[in-house]
């Protein structure tokens, strides 16, 4: 079927204004009153135009997020592939392809993690008043109790992670302002510091001046089928927008993705690896994709979530990131619906709730897909230029290895698509 362009524009202008109307915004203004409320959410709150806007992201003011530059910074690493910068820790994918499981272990420490200061006198002002302008421009808008990973042990087919409570308000005085320099009075950033003291390579993850907080990310695979009935497993991409504390450049991103919580003290959770890190990346898949642990197909590859790999980020000074994959029998359009729906359920919780937390990503794009890409090595060479986040990059460079040892399983699969 042929795509139309005018009608799928006039179906968004239809999907703003009943947006507009919900939030009882500006009914008893003028003609327009509507035009400028429109404008406004059509170019500030809609990946339609975001999304092909660039910026420059070594200019972030906390951040560089930059991936050439964060590169050359660490050139005394090895990334997983060119281009990408990340640290491979472990490897799921080939003991998973060999034994179809791998085991993950958590070893939690009873005492609460306490960030130590820096050497140099004035870096303690400094995180400070990082942490100060991070609050006023709402990249922290809550405090919250977080995973720090500090080491692990055993091979990657049975692995225990060291974990500790940490406080999400330490890691915006570590690994999320690296580069906040401030008026240039207080002396260098933190990562100015590092650099220099470890001369291009990242400080170890038990390093008690960054926090390196434990981040889950998975990307969430679909059966597609094209116009002929051929069929594959396609990603399913989030356009992600600028209000978050990272990653903030309005791009295309992993299905979902955040950082791992520590549970609360009355909540007597099982010190288990699913129970204290998995929990939280399916809270993160409902509330951003409304997907749930029984839209997930076990029967294709044995299990709703694999885990892919355990990588250091360069871009926040090697803080700790676990990748998934996971299938479902859910079509394109059902998934966007769900995404959809998600979020406004999300944002009317927030806004009962009267939280400042920002929503992550925009409603999905009327007429906009992502690039579809062919290998890793593509992955990795045109990620940036399609407007793709590093960490979705990475995600989707072991998803292909994935998919590579799992082609033969998965291509038998045929199974239909709910699309209600």
């Amino acid at each position: 079927m042929a795509f139309n362009f005018s009608q799928a524009f006039l179906e968004l202008l239809g999907n703003v204004a009943k947006e507009k109307l919900s939030e009882k915004a500006g009914v008893h203004g003028t003609g327009l009153d509507w035009f400028l409320k429109i404008s406004e959410h059509l170019l500030y709150e809609r990946g339609e135009v975001q999304l092909v806007l660039s910026g420059d992201k070594s200019k972030d003011r906390f951040l560089n997020q930059d991936p050439v530059s964060i590169l050359s910074q660490y050139h005394a690493e090895r990334p997983i592939h060119p281009g990408l910068p990340y640290v491979e820790v472990v490897d799921f994918v080939k003991p998973w392809l060999e034994k179809g499981s791998v085991s993950i272990k958590i070893e939690p420490k009873a005492e609460a993690f306490a960030l130590e200061r820096f050497a140099s006198p004035n870096t303690r002002a400094l995180q400070k008043e990082a942490l100060q302008r991070m609050q006023e421009v709402k990249r922290m808008t809550r405090d919250s109790r977080t995973v720090r990973l500090s080491g692990w042990h055993g091979e990657p087919s049975n692995i225990v992670l060291q974990i500790q409570q940490a406080a999400y308000s330490q890691q915006v005085q570590s690994n999320l302002v690296l580069d906040y320099a401030g008026d240039g009075k207080l002396g260098a950033s933190l990562r100015e510091l590092l650099i220099d003291e470890f001369g291009g390579r990242l400080p170890g993850l038990d390093d008690r001046r960054l926090v390196n907080s434990l981040g889950v990310a998975i990307l969430v695979f679909f059966w597609d089928t094209d116009a002929k009935g051929h069929g594959h497993w396609a990603p399913f991409w989030v356009p992600r927008t600028r209000d978050t504390a990272v990653f903030n450049y309005a791009e295309w991103h992993c299905s979902a993705s955040g950082a791992a919580e520590w549970p609360l003290p009355d909540d007597r959770t099982p010190e288990t690896f699913e129970d204290y890190i998995l929990d939280d990346l399916w809270n993160e898949l409902e509330e951003e994709i409304g997907l749930y642990p029984e839209d997930f197909s076990e029967r294709i590859v044995g299990s709703p979530l694999i885990p892919m790999a355990l990588c250091r980020e360069m871009i926040r000074g090697g803080k700790p990131q676990l990748f998934f994959a996971g299938f479902v029998n859910i079509g394109r359009q059902a998934l966007v619906e769900r995404m959809n729906d998600a979020r406004l359920k999300l944002a009317r919780k927030r806004k009962q709730m009267n939280t400042p937390e920002p929503i992550e990503v925009f409603p999905y794009p009327k007429f906009m897909t992502p690039k579809v890409f062919g290998d890793p090595d593509s992955v990795a060479v045109g990620y940036q230029d399609a407007q793709f986040t590093s960490e979705g990059a990475a995600c989707l460079y072991y998803a292909y290895r994935l998919l590579g040892g799992l082609r033969e399983r998965i291509s038998n699969h045929g199974g239909k698509n709910d699309e209600g």
